[in-house]
């Protein structure tokens, strides 16, 4: 089997955008298609190491269907931070860090008239629209099949989007911004089967 695709993205996706916050640039097709490109092989590599492809025609799709995300993504990217500013990645709560580090608690969701429960994850990204105004996404990598605008909650068995924004608004104002707002939550599909 080749690489979990979706860690390694997640990984490159996460590093790539710490890397633009650091460096206080926008995402750019010209200036970033080669970084973006170097750290993706250069996860490719390592995961390589772990789990030896069963084919080098397994092995060569693979690195194909991963560039081509990464291009998608940095093209997105480059749209989508004209109006928002990235703020924090795999934001964890309740459960490790991706650099192993202790997490923000677990975040208690009220359930009104019913107590609550503790809800613990990681969010893939949080990002700031405006003054106090944010944006909650999770990062899907597969395709888009059985998500759609029209029937955005599932009858309730598609509540991710929902309870991360809950959980984003409560670790923001506790620990950042006392008057954050989530204003807008779902998925964002990057790659070529889901965009």
């Amino acid at each position: 089997q080749g690489a979990p695709l979706g860690t390694l993205l997640h990984d490159v996706f996460r590093r790539f955008m710490e890397y633009m916050v650091k460096r206080s640039e926008r995402p750019d097709q010209k200036t970033h298609r080669g970084y973006l490109k170097e750290l993706a092989l250069e996860s490719i590599e390592k995961w390589k190491e772990v789990i030896p492809p069963p084919s080098t025609f397994a092995y060569e799709r693979e690195v194909r269907e991963i560039l081509q995300t990464c291009e998608t993504f940095l093209r997105d990217e480059e749209e989508r931070c004209r109006a928002i500013k990235p703020c924090f990645f795999e934001l964890s709560f309740g459960v490790k860090s991706e650099d192993g580090q202790p997490a923000y608690d677990a975040i208690e969701i009220p359930i009104k008239g019913k107590g609550s429960f503790l809800l613990r994850g990681r969010i893939d990204r949080v990002d700031r629209w405006g003054e106090h105004l944010y944006e909650v996404w999770d990062y899907k990598t597969g395709n888009s099949y059985g998500y759609k605008e029209s029937d955005y909650y599932k009858n309730g068995r598609q509540m991710q989007h929902v309870l991360y924004s809950m959980a984003a608004e409560s670790l923001l104002r506790q620990h950042y911004d006392k008057e954050a707002s989530v204003i807008r939550g779902g998925y964002y599909f990057p790659g070529p089967k889901g965009e």
